[in-house]
């Protein structure tokens, strides 16, 4: 739920193949509030370009 991982494989020059599916939310807290019937709230994050992220941080970046 906070992408560092992707600085420790920059740091230590892993070749890893990191795939995000961004669906905007929290999907524990989202779903976990469906299934308790209770109030859906707080689990809607802002539109964030991963590839720009990874790009900030020396990493390439590609959006599919």
């Amino acid at each position: 739920m906070n992408g560092q991982e992707i600085t420790v494989a920059a740091q230590e020059q892993l070749t890893v193949i990191f795939v995000v599916l961004n669906d905007a939310a929290l999907g524990m807290v989202k779903h976990g509030q469906r299934l308790a019937g209770a109030e859906q709230i707080a689990f809607e994050l802002p539109q964030v370009d991963f590839s720009l992220m990874a790009q900030s941080m020396g990493i390439t970046g590609h959006v599919i």
